[in-house]
């Protein structure tokens, strides 16, 4: 790989990096604006809220235009914590699994699973090595 591709290549993954930053924090934030279920309940149709079923999450009512939108930008930053969160408990699965040498099938689905949340969460989690990686040079060349 040539210098300047090599250079061109941090560079987007320094911007990537840096929206994906910026995405979570406009997540966090809006979605601590919503009020919860129980505050719209009577206009949950053209609302956006938080509700409390199975594990937090924001939901958009049926008329919100670009509802859909809005729930993937406002759960942004919760599917860090939910995908971490997922991951770790398909490797205790895993490790149940090997321990008392259950059936081949269930480790093997516990498995794909446990490889698919892991590189996923690897995906979520990536940028935030880089940054301090990027930011610790940029000290170090300007100090």
């Amino acid at each position: 790989m040539t210098k300047n591709r090599q250079a061109l290549l941090v560079k987007l993954l320094l911007l990537a990096s840096l929206l994906h930053l910026g995405l979570l924090i406009i997540s966090f934030v809006f979605s601590m604006t919503l009020p919860s279920f129980h505050e719209v309940a009577q206009e949950s149709a053209i609302h956006c809220y938080w509700t409390d079923a199975m594990v937090p999450f924001v939901e958009c009512g049926r008329d919100v235009s670009a509802g859909w939108l809005l729930d993937l930008i406002s759960n942004y930053w919760t599917y860090l914590l939910y995908l971490l969160g997922t991951a770790i408990a398909c490797w205790v699965q895993v490790a149940l699994f090997v321990g008392s040498w259950q059936g081949s099938l269930s480790l093997g689905m516990s498995l794909l699973y446990a490889i698919g949340f892991t590189g996923l969460g690897l995906l979520f989690y990536a940028p935030f090595p880089f940054l301090i990686w990027r930011g610790y040079l940029h000290l170090r060349r300007h100090s």
